[in-house]
């Protein structure tokens, strides 16, 4: 009998976890991009519980960018000015590449450093963002300008 209680709170926690990472909910105010392979593939405008694949383990060396974006119908910071519109009308995401700053040990969530650009698309919406807000990511990050890549040089530092 004990047994049995122990595979249903197995069971039990392995559902709870298979759906918080098969699951994702959209709520009345967002207006969510699918994106695949970091290509935009659908537009969901409807509030619910939809599903999707896990997402991979955000590795990252030093030095790399992702790119980062939101829907053109973001609400923009009040500090903003008129935008200098750069990108063509019918495109559903505004995107922009970004270095990532946070530390690669941590694989949960990048962190991106951004100065307002006042005439700005993309860092006028992304100024008013708060922490836990969602924006479109390209996935892997990509560039090669990381440390591996600086030649060991006697007298000049390795390390920034």
């Amino acid at each position: 009998m004990k047994n049995v209680w122990v595979f249903v709170f197995v069971l039990l926690i392995v559902s709870v976890l298979g759906l918080y990472l098969f699951t994702f909910q959209v709520r009345e105010t967002q207006i969510v991009v699918v994106t695949t392979f970091g290509k935009p593939t659908r537009t969901l405008y409807e509030p619910g519980i939809y599903f999707k694949w896990p997402r991979p383990i955000n590795d990252f060396k030093p030095g790399q960018f992702t790119m980062v974006g939101l829907t053109p119908d973001s609400v923009r910071c009040p500090h903003a000015e008129t935008e200098e519109v750069k990108r063509k009308p019918t495109d559903p995401i505004i995107r922009r590449a970004y270095s990532i700053c946070s530390d690669p040990q941590n694989s949960d969530t990048y962190e991106i450093y951004l100065s307002l650009v006042k005439k700005g698309e993309l860092t006028s919406r992304m100024f008013i963002l708060k922490e836990g807000d969602r924006v479109w990511n390209s996935g892997k990050p990509t560039g090669f300008f990381t440390t591996e890549r600086i030649p060991e040089t006697k007298g000049q530092a390795k390390d920034i």
